[in-house]
């Protein structure tokens, strides 16, 4: 018996790219968005049910509770977001190497969240509502322009809070951890 974690292997394929090219955090980004856009067209045209929304809503419910205790702990919700609009695209292949990117680029959305103020949280929660509700009424062409100006916006928080020396010091340490074995949840804790 073969057993094949393709999520994880595609995460491992992503860390030795990391490891030998220069990337910076919004390589990962567009390549974010590229695939979330289409993962979005597709959810639309292969008709969203009300469950999806429903848990879609639930997301930024908890990631907007967690964010008034800690930014940090909204992650987790922020992750679990993005990885059901790519399940909801019925595109296998898609949604293996949404939740790939997601468990390689975890210290890119740690590194957003991590700096927020209060404006920038309520203006990220509120695109993610934004996206949720575009979703809901089916508008494929609104949704894809609200997916790209949701990471224009976290892009821009990174960029206004993190100079370049630090990201590339907390780049380096999370490369390192996750080269000697350790899980993003692992490094979270």
């Amino acid at each position: 018996t073969v057993k094949c974690n393709a999520r994880e292997g595609l995460a491992n394929v992503f860390r030795a790219i990391m490891a030998v090219k220069k990337i910076e955090h919004t390589d990962i980004s567009e390549i974010r968005e590229a695939l979330e856009t289409k993962a979005a067209e597709l959810a639309i045209k292969r008709n969203i049910q009300p469950k999806d929304i429903s848990e879609l809503k639930s997301y930024v419910m908890k990631m907007e509770t967690a964010a008034q205790k800690s930014p940090i702990d909204a992650i987790e919700y922020d992750i679990e977001f993005h990885r059901k609009i790519a399940e909801m695209s019925c595109n296998e292949l898609l949604t293996n190497v949404i939740y790939s990117l997601s468990n390689f680029s975890t210290h890119y959305i740690l590194v957003s969240w991590e700096k927020r103020n209060k404006e920038e949280i309520r203006e990220l929660l509120n695109s993610h509502r934004k996206i949720v509700s575009l979703l809901e009424k089916g508008d494929s062409e609104q949704t894809v322009k609200e997916v790209i100006n949701h990471y224009r916006i976290a892009d821009q928080i990174i960029k206004n809070h993190t100079p370049k020396n630090n990201f590339e010091d907390s780049k380096s340490i999370i490369d390192k951890l996750l080269s000697d074995g350790f899980s993003s949840e692992q490094i979270y804790n």
